[in-house]
């Protein structure tokens, strides 16, 4: 479903996990911090991280481990990474604040159907 997203033909288009290992299985779930490559003739033409809002610990999943990590990053415990922090941003202002933990809060506990 992600890849039909796009508009390139879906043979040229490269999903990468963490490692940098080519994923191929279509049941695996995208998650923050894959990578999506646009690939032609073995020519690499553009790269993104991909940014799955909510998932802030990259395992594919919006849970109760996303909530922990995001309230460590609010408590100064932790810090995020630039693509841990698009993830946390769940109301698109460039702040991760009170805000967003109520907005996941919310989410989790099913006051919200969705973070989009």
């Amino acid at each position: 479903d992600f890849l039909s997203n796009f508009d390139n033909d879906r043979e040229t288009l490269h999903v990468y996990d963490l490692d940098g290992n080519e994923i191929t299985d279509e049941t695996i779930t995208i998650s923050t911090s894959m990578t999506l490559k646009l690939i032609i003739d073995n020519k690499e033409y553009d790269e993104l991280t991909i940014v799955v809002r909510g998932d802030i610990n990259s395992d594919g999943v919006v849970n109760i481990n996303d909530y922990n990590k995001l309230n460590s990053r609010l408590l100064k415990m932790i810090e995020l990474n630039y693509i841990e922090t698009q993830a946390s941003d769940l109301n698109y202002d460039g702040i991760v604040n009170i805000n967003d933990y109520s907005k996941l809060n919310s989410f989790l506990l099913k006051l919200l159907t969705t973070l989009n």
